[in-house]
């Protein structure tokens, strides 16, 4: 990615990890009583709408990373099993370069040097998320 998509998409980690705790420190908090109160039903909604928003947009794009970096594993797979009787010897070194270099450096959906788009993000995003809600709620009850 370039410089300035990979720092976007650190900021839309870093804007689903804010955003998530402190809706969900906001709903676990504040009860759901009449319209005019700050814990309204719409409001409610609206927190789970901002809440699950960034999470869901980062855990469509891990998919899609994952299903990338899936397709070619698969591509090297095929490659390695083909089979190449009449083909000569400069074209069996070239796919033979190919396969190695697909196996050496797969492909990856980075930000930059910072992360790689896979499931960990997502689970150390609910992790942060988590710590920080705790720490909150802790801060919360003195």
């Amino acid at each position: 990615m370039s410089k300035f998509l990979s720092q976007r998409e650190m900021f839309l980690v870093l804007q689903c990890i804010l955003l998530s705790t402190s809706c969900l420190f906001c709903i676990a908090n504040f009860p759901i009583k009449d319209e005019t109160s700050i814990g309204s039903t719409s409001l409610f909604f609206f927190w789970l709408y901002v809440c699950f928003n960034t999470f869901l947009r980062i855990y469509v794009k891990t998919l899609q990373a994952e299903k990338i970096t899936a397709a070619e594993k698969d591509l090297v797979t095929a490659i390695a099993l083909l089979k190449w009787k009449h083909t000569d010897l400069a074209m069996l070194h070239e796919i033979k370069f190919l396969h190695d270099l697909m196996v050496a450096d797969p492909i990856r959906i980075k930000f930059g040097n910072y992360l790689t788009y896979n499931q960990r993000v997502v689970l150390t995003i609910v992790g942060q998320v988590v710590t920080y809600l705790i720490v909150l709620m802790q801060f919360a009850q003195k």
